[in-house]
């Protein structure tokens, strides 16, 4: 029985670490495919402040 307690408390403690590892894993990915999207998104964004700026200046060329 003895070394039943050891093995279970190794077992525990070897899973614990593999939750953690994942769980780090699955944050860090996270957070990489967030910064991802937002620079993706502040790109459109400026792609289409820029088509606005053209689109009027092609509607009227005399106000420039």
């Amino acid at each position: 029985m003895r070394k039943g307690k050891g093995y279970i408390f190794f077992e525990s403690l070897v899973s614990l670490s593999l939750l953690v590892g994942m769980t780090y894993g699955y944050l860090m990915t996270s957070i990489q495919l967030q910064k991802q999207t937002k620079h993706q998104l502040e790109k459109i964004e400026a792609y289409r402040d820029h088509y606005i700026i053209i689109h009027h200046q092609r509607l009227y060329p005399d106000e420039n």
